[in-house]
């Protein structure tokens, strides 16, 4: 981690284990010394980019009699997961913001709160309680730091899943008059360039931090370094806020051998690239729609696409890669080589099936006569389609898009035929 003095929070007597399941939020089994045991996750997030059976883990003995011997503390990043800026190491204890950014506060270390000094920690935050009450040049400040472990196109989302408590926080820093009020977003993993609100996770979280922010609340966002020595504050970064003409990335194909289905898209809209995420914009009807017709599990969302590929043998792609603001942008050109590019990836990878979302991504490749149901083969593939889930979509209902995932799922159930 470089200089000593520069380690906010120190680690003491980490044990070295390895991950193997996670029986519910709080519990996580490990291998310690060859032994399976049982360890307590202080964090309530999905962790699923980080979770993957045999990475490599640092623990904490809890030492008495307790169910779980160690707290899960550091996950090496899976490598298919690390970020553009580099780092081996997440810290996945959300107990550990407040204790870092005050550290880094009295160290001035956070320009945001230059020359200010914690006075107070657990201060009364309308019925609760936020984090850190910190005294400085301009007053006081009240301070709510969040823990931030998922990193997406080299950005930091916060939260990873829907969190009641974090727009609680929210709201009621919102409420809170006569002191300065800040919003912190900490990122625990070294690899993020930037900071953003993970609307399509929780859209009611951004919905009550934009008010926040209307109603004065501040955002801080920084990031850290971390090794089994320890986690330090190792700067600020910018918290991003999507724009429609922003640059965007393709999004990545997520696909394996042996995938019991693969799921392909017309092509990515810019608000889901700018994620990265499929179908991510709140209202889009594809994810509602899996968890119906029980194709994913109920807690599913955008951002698990790795975790579904892996573990559900479910990928992801589009017929045309290139993001843009609707499907009118999309040449002809493009749905031709987009076609050839798919059949390609089905001769390599060889899915069960494949799934069209929208009817004109499917007539691109399968030809103009594809409707919704069971198509003819592609590639050895049996492919089923179902309509498009955006909402500027009109020509489908709500409960006709449903009713059309769950032929998917019995179609799948039945064999594909």
């Amino acid at each position: 981690m470089g200089d000593a003095s520069r380690v906010d929070v120190r680690f003491e007597g980490l044990a070295a284990g390895r991950f193997l399941t996670r029986p519910n939020r709080f519990v996580a089994q490990v291998e310690v010394d060859g032994w399976p045991t049982l360890a307590h996750v202080p964090n309530a997030g999905r962790l699923r980019e980080l979770l993957v059976p045999g990475v490599e883990v640092r623990l904490a003995p809890r030492g008495g009699e307790r169910r779980t011997a160690y707290d899960l503390v550091l996950v090496r990043i899976p490598p298919e997961e690390r970020g553009p800026g580099g780092g081996e190491w997440a810290c996945v204890d959300s107990r550990l913001p407040p204790r870092v950014l005050a550290a880094a506060i009295a160290r001035g270390a956070v320009p945001e709160l230059e020359g200010g000094r914690v006075v107070r920690t657990e201060p009364r935050l309308g019925a609760g309680r936020a984090d850190l009450l910190v005294a400085g040049p301009g007053g006081e400040a009240m301070v709510e730091p969040k823990s931030i472990t998922l990193v997406r196109a080299g950005a930091g989302l916060f939260p990873d899943s829907p969190s009641v408590r974090g727009a609680r926080h929210a709201s009621e820093l919102a409420a809170e008059r006569g002191r300065r009020r800040l919003l912190a977003f900490v990122v625990q993993r070294p690899d993020a360039r930037a900071v953003r609100v993970n609307e399509p996770a929780d859209p009611a979280f951004a919905a009550a931090v934009r008010l926040a922010e209307r109603r004065g609340v501040g955002l801080l966002a920084g990031v850290c370094e971390v090794s089994p020595e320890g986690i330090s504050w190792r700067g600020s970064v910018p918290m991003e806020r999507y724009r429609a003409d922003a640059p965007v990335p393709a999004l990545p194909d997520h696909v394996r051998p042996g995938l019991r289905l693969l799921v392909c898209g017309m092509n990515p809209g810019r608000y889901s690239a700018w994620y990265g995420m499929y179908f991510a914009r709140p209202g889009n009807l594809f994810w509602p729609a899996m968890r119906a017709a029980g194709l994913v599990p109920a807690t599913s969302g955008p951002g698990e696409e790795a975790w579904l590929c892996r573990e559900l043998g479910i990928g992801f792609t589009d017929v045309v890669k290139r993001p843009t603001g609707g499907i009118a942008e999309v040449t002809e050109g493009e749905w031709r080589e987009g076609a050839e590019r798919l059949r390609a990836l089905l001769r390599r990878f060889r899915p069960g099936a494949v799934c069209f979302v929208g009817l004109r991504g499917a007539r691109a490749v399968l030809g103009p006569g594809a409707r919704p149901g069971p198509q003819p083969p592609l590639e050895g593939a049996p492919c089923f389609v179902v309509p498009a889930t955006s909402g500027r979509q009109a020509a489908y209902a709500r409960r006709e898009v449903f009713a059309w995932f769950r032929a998917l799922a019995r179609w799948l159930e039945a064999g594909s035929r």
